[in-house]
């Protein structure tokens, strides 16, 4: 797709596009009165084009993961609260061993949810300390 730099600012606009996104100035007028605007160094350019080839900082990469493992662990502690119900109140295992698989799987459940309330509240300290960074 082709592009054309704003002459004001250096962004990156579309072609067609009758406005820059960044500065908003008229891009036909600025392109054919470039004198009227100090040129834009090529470095600019250059650095904003590297910043565009950014997709992710690492940190939003690990947020996201840690959101997905939280997730991952809530669905687990339901699944094995769910087969306690289930186990508990069918005669698929002997009634003598029906207490003790019904006591491991709420076990199961519980370490489930530790572990994502764990990781929710380990998360949102991280949120906490990167945005204390960047100010």
């Amino acid at each position: 797709m082709a592009t054309v730099i704003c002459p004001k600012c250096g962004t990156k606009n579309p072609a067609n596009a009758m406005n820059c996104k960044n500065c908003r100035i008229n891009l036909k007028f600025a392109l054919e009165h470039p004198d009227m605007f100090e040129p834009v160094k090529q470095d600019t350019v250059q650095e904003i084009e590297e910043m565009e080839e950014i997709e992710e900082v690492p940190f939003q990469k690990k947020a996201r993961n840690i959101g997905c493992f939280i997730i991952l662990a809530l669905v687990c502690s339901v699944i094995f609260a769910c087969a306690a119900s289930y186990v508990s109140s069918t005669n698929i295992v002997s009634y003598y061993e029906r207490p003790q698989t019904v006591r491991l799987l709420l076990l199961l459940s519980a370490l489930a949810a530790f572990i994502s309330f764990g990781g929710g509240i380990w998360l949102i300290v991280s949120l906490i300390k990167h945005q204390k960074k960047i100010r």
